[in-house]
Formats: C-alpha cells, structure tokens, sequence
C-alpha cells in the first residue's frame, strides 16, 4: 500500500501482466470503463453486495433489493445499461448495491434506488464507505472493477466477506490476496489464463455484459470540413482514449498511411499535453506520414454518432481493445479492423468478432492491418459485404441477456454456498 495514493505495480503469473492503479482517475473513470460499468449485479442469500465506482468527490449509493437485476457504474456508458427486474435470478435472495455516481443525478444510481428495498447515501471516503460495507456482514463482495480509483481500490485490499470477487471493468489482476475470483468470459481469455490472475479465474460460458437497444442515436450534423477534413480524404477513424496508444500501434498507422495517399488518421483529443507527446513519438517513428494524423475534438451524443458513422474505418487499439466503441461502431454499421491481443484486456473487440461471425475483420501484423482497414475504407464489393453482415447481424448483441444473466446467477450462487461453507467453518472452529 502506499497512503498518498501514487501509482502501484503488481506483477501477477508467469507472463508478469501489471494492474496499474491510481492514474488519472477522471479519465479512466470515463473511457476504461466504458465496458465495466455494463457488468450485471445478481445477488443472493442475505447480502451480495456489489460496489462499483466511488468517484471522486462524488457519493456511494448502498441499497437491498430483492429479485433485481441492473448494471452500476458511472461514465459516458451509462445511456446504454439498464436495471432490469427478474424472479429467476437467485429467487427470493435479498441483493445489496454499492453504486457511485459521477452526477447528483445520475440516471443509473436512481434506477438502482427504484429497485431496492432500502438505500443508503455515504461519503466517497474509504472510512465511511469501510464502515457502511463491513456493517452489512456480506456473504459475498462483487467489484465491477478494482484499480479505476482509491477508494473501491482500497475496499477492496480489505477482507469485508467471506467471498469476494471482481469483474473486467478494469481488465486486470488486482493483485490483491483479499480478492477470491476474477470474473470473466471463456469467450474472452486466451489458453493459460489462469496464470495472468492472482485470483481463482472464474470463465463464466457466456459473453460478461449484456447491451441494451440504444434506439436510435440522435441525430447531429457531421461538419467534415470544420473537423478538418478534406473532401477527398478517406478518415480512418480511432475513437479510443488516447492512453491506449501503445507505440507498437505507431507502425499500424504508418502502414495505413503508406498503402493510402488519401488516407487521415483521426484520433479523439481531450488532452493538449498528450497530444503534443503523441505528435513528437509520431513525427520520431514515421516521419512526414506523421503529417497526416490529427486530432478532433471529443464529441459527445450525437456528435459522436455522427463521428462513428462518418468515418470510412474504424481502428481498434493493440493490447488494450476497445468495448464500448467496439458495441457501437458493430450498431453503427461502420467497418472496423481489430487484432486479438495476448491477454483478456486486449481480446475484446476480436470477441465480439468472434460472436457475430466478422472474422473479417481480425488480422494480424501491421502490414495485414493495413491491408484490410484499406480494403474496407474503400467503396467496393468487400466493404459492401462487410457492412451488410454487420447490420444483419448486429441485433444479437439485444440477445446476450439469454445466456449472461444464468451464468452470473450460476456463479453467485456457487460463491454463496462457498460463503456459507467458510462462516460454518468458523462456527465449527
């Protein structure tokens, strides 16, 4: 531990995968979660308590509710989840919720009050918020994610139940030797997974999340020119928060930028310091090609829509995918390219390929990357059929609910029974 909150490194299993915690926490809270706070709670016997994010300077929502089923969390995410009531999810168990929330009027947090049967506001201090978790006297602890601020971070180095788990909502191991399960997907982890987790890694059999129909998206008018676009560039669109743009990604884009003379990479910039690091680490490693890779501004609603669906391709990142872009860019119709990384955190757009039969669009190598994302950014037969497969078959992402919700309600209640198990242990002791 470290008390003034400075980043912390923990190397996990054979392949020394790295849980980073404490960095910058608004914009990690706003676009690493993206996926994370679409996790389902399902409860169980007296309390399963799900704690998702106590953002800074902001309030935890506590409440019991019984037979409900929602999803918690905060950043720009929250339009597309929802709370959803049903009796055959651990039927007749009281569930208890831990919700931060970004706004005094998060949508999401007064959803979940609507479905509980009693709610309790905290401070976000990990003193009131320690107090209000270990007075409940949980059988199990669920963190929808471990590692995107301090204070869930420091709950959750404490032992507060006798199972605790975590989900993917930061997509690595915690580390921490209070945390039982890491709660993922088989859909998702790579062979040998086990190793990249100190945790017991717990594969449920179905996708992790469920996504709710986003109707739809309002409508906005796409300024080309006034982003910065020329009428004849092609915009070889990469929507994802700017830190996952590892340098290894830098020969991807400069692949692209050779094979296409009229292509622009657009990246999303938020951060002018990031971008003026970016630029010189671009200029350094591809030189005048480096010229034509720009930032625009962050868009938000329709906005984005309207950047997602204007752009020729989109790009997904190296080791760290995208999630929630990847569901929207697959609603929006717009081509894609991806390449499936070594661990979980970096296997989730090709996943989701994986799901929907768009094996087309997973490669591998900077230079079959460039080659497909050129492929695709081009009016032709195989952007045609790329982007019909995806329309047709986009509508079962509204179906994942089928097979998610049995498979967390499977696993909460194998970590109730192993709750119960512990305290008679104690008990016989």
């Amino acid at each position: 531990r470290q008390a003034d909150g400075a980043a912390v490194d923990r190397q996990v299993g054979a392949h020394g995968q790295r849980a980073v915690i404490a960095q910058e926490h608004e914009l990690l809270i706003a676009e690493i979660s993206d996926d994370a706070l679409a996790l389902v709670q399902i409860g169980g016997r007296a309390f399963i308590v799900v704690v998702a994010e106590a953002v800074v300077k902001a309030q935890l929502v506590l409440g019991k509710r019984q037979d409900a089923l929602g999803q918690a969390g905060g950043g720009h995410a929250l339009h597309r989840v929802g709370v959803r009531r049903t009796d055959q999810v651990v039927p007749g168990h009281v569930h208890a919720g831990v919700d931060g929330e970004a706004r005094s009027v998060d949508a999401m947090a007064a959803r979940i009050r609507t479905a509980a049967d009693v709610s309790v506001d905290v401070d976000a201090h990990h003193d009131s918020a320690r107090r209000a978790l270990a007075g409940l006297d949980a059988d199990v602890i669920f963190y929808p994610d471990v590692g995107m601020e301090a204070v869930s971070y420091w709950l959750a180095a404490e032992r507060l139940a006798p199972v605790q788990a975590l989900g993917w909502g930061h997509p690595v191991t915690s580390g921490f030797e209070t945390m039982d399960y890491f709660v993922s997907s088989t859909l998702l982890e790579p062979p040998g997974a086990h190793a990249h987790y100190a945790e017991t890694l717990a594969a449920l059999p179905s996708w992790p999340v469920v996504y709710d129909d986003p109707g739809a998206p309002p409508q906005a008018e796409f300024a080309r020119a006034g982003l910065g676009f020329a009428p004849h560039e092609r915009i070889y669109l990469c929507a994802q928060s700017l830190f996952k743009l590892h340098p290894d990604f830098d020969a991807y884009l400069g692949a692209i930028l050779a094979r296409d003379p009229d292509a622009c990479i657009a990246l999303i910039g938020d951060r002018p310091a990031w971008q003026d690091k970016l630029m010189q680490r671009f200029h350094a490693h591809l030189g005048v090609l480096a010229q034509r890779i720009r930032f625009v501004p962050k868009q938000t609603g329709g906005g984005f829509y309207a950047l997602l669906a204007n752009a020729d391709v989109l790009l997904d990142t190296l080791h760290f995918s995208g999630g929630m872009t990847s569901f929207e860019a697959i609603w929006a119709g717009t081509p894609f390219v991806t390449e499936r990384g070594e661990f979980m955190r970096g296997r989730v757009t090709a996943g989701l390929c994986d799901l929907l039969g768009l094996e087309q669009a997973v490669v591998s190598g900077a230079q079959a990357y460039a080659e497909r994302a050129v492929e695709l950014a081009h009016a032709g037969p195989a952007r045609d059929a790329f982007v019909s497969r995806v329309v047709e078959r986009r509508g079962r992402l509204l179906a994942l609910d089928q097979s998610v919700l049995p498979a967390y309600a499977d696993f909460f209640n194998r970590a109730l029974a192993e709750a119960a198990r512990t305290r008679a242990g104690k008990l016989a002791s």
